[in-house]
């Protein structure tokens, strides 16, 4: 009977295993090079891409910038949302007016509605926005266009320079009740006569907090705490927080402090006395329309 040498019978196995290892160690670098080819490829088409993506972005800030809010419309800024109405169409958004007067362009938001279109000029609406601002700061205007903002007194004063002009006060509670006023009539002087505020008559469903009161604001300067036009003794401005036509103070007093949390003593609050006495507003729109 034939006798098999032990290193005969182990040689063939050292031999498939050197084999199987070599194979292996190919398989391993054919893998290395494949995942370096796909993560160059990856690599370069997210680069192609996020550099697209910035494109798209920037083109994005440029029509926000440009005022064109999606639409393929092509206009020139217009002397109030009036014109942009006739010339964008009924799309309520951010655009750029020019009033007489104006050096220059200024953005506002556009109120599209069924009863025309009305230029915003002041908005609250969560309290992102300090309202506790110096004269300088009212004058050229403060805040977001798309959130609160106040459109500033020299352009509030060349719109209503220009033609006659009705304001509309929009007013939101905390429960969901709403209400407004509006006055048939409204117009501010220059800085140099400290933007003299004139109403007209009275109309709406929240009652008149700037006339028909005891510190009516009608025929009143306008005061900062750093530049105090009011009648008081007092510094209404400091004291109520806030930039206003301020008489003995005001009771409507629509740039006060926006609280956000429940307090004993809503002092120098958002509010709108006829409507919710000293309780705060939720919410407040302060929009301009031509008077035809």
């Amino acid at each position: 009977m034939m006798k098999i040498n032990a290193e005969q019978h182990i040689e063939p196995k050292k031999a498939s295993l050197r084999v199987a290892l070599v194979l292996v160690s190919i398989l391993a670098v054919t893998a290395t090079l494949v995942a370096a080819v796909l993560y160059t490829t990856i690599v370069k088409r997210t680069s192609q891409e996020g550099r697209s993506f910035a494109k798209y972005s920037v083109d994005v800030q440029n029509d926000v910038s440009n005022n064109d809010i999606g639409s393929d419309k092509i206009y020139s800024p217009g002397a109030d949302c009036g014109d942009i109405l006739k010339t964008v169409g009924p799309l309520s958004g951010v655009y750029k007016i020019q009033p007489e007067g104006a050096s220059a362009p200024f953005s506002v938001y556009c109120e599209m509605t069924d009863s025309g279109a009305w230029t915003v000029i002041q908005r609250r609406q969560d309290g992102s926005v300090s309202f506790i601002r110096n004269w300088a700061d009212y004058k050229e205007g403060f805040g977001n266009i798309n959130g609160e903002y106040w459109i500033g007194n020299d352009n509030i004063h060349y719109l209503t320079k220009q033609a006659p002009y009705k304001l509309r006060i929009d007013l939101g509670k905390g429960d969901g009740l709403t209400a407004y006023a509006e006055y048939n009539t409204f117009v501010i002087e220059d800085e140099y006569n400290n933007y003299t505020l004139h109403l007209g008559e009275n109309s709406g469903t929240a009652g008149d907090s700037l006339i028909d009161t005891y510190t009516t604001n009608n025929g009143m300067p306008f005061s900062t705490f750093d530049n105090d036009n009011d009648q008081y003794i007092y510094n209404c401005a400091s004291n109520y927080y806030a930039g206003w036509w301020f008489n003995h103070c005001t009771d409507g007093n629509l740039n006060g402090f926006y609280y956000t949390t429940k307090q004993e003593n809503y002092h120098g609050t958002l509010n709108w006395f006829t409507w919710n006495l000293y309780e705060p507003l939720k919410s407040v729109t302060m929009k301009l329309q031509q008077v035809n």
